[in-house]
């Protein structure tokens, strides 16, 4: 398994840094999109923004909730599951770190 390195570290800091911000923007405008539907009801578009943010929570929650060296690993793997990020993403961090991560997709999904 993976051990995390110290500069696949200070890189999954700033790549999570950057990413909860653009996120959570998209998601902003996604709710703005529901609640400016006036094709909908009130009560529509409530429940429509409540399951969206519940969505949103769930994928951050998945994917960045811990926000440590030993979650580094799975945060990532739950990152590209959730198409947060991309392998272009992963582009600075350490080949053992992305071969493992490759390997774990390719096995599991």
């Amino acid at each position: 398994m993976y051990e995390t390195k110290e500069s696949d570290w200070k890189k999954y800091k700033k790549l999570v840094d950057n990413l909860e911000e653009k996120y959570l923007e998209k998601q902003l405008r996604v709710l703005v999109n529901i609640l400016e539907d006036d094709s909908k009801s009130a009560v529509d578009r409530f429940s429509l923004t409540r399951k969206q943010i519940d969505k949103s929570s769930k994928v951050l929650g998945e994917s960045i909730g811990e926000h440590k060296r030993s979650s580094l690993f799975f945060n990532l793997l739950n990152m590209l599951r959730n198409n947060l990020i991309c392998e272009e993403d992963l582009s600075d961090f350490s080949e053992e770190l992305k071969e493992t991560l490759k390997k774990v997709i390719d096995n599991f999904g």
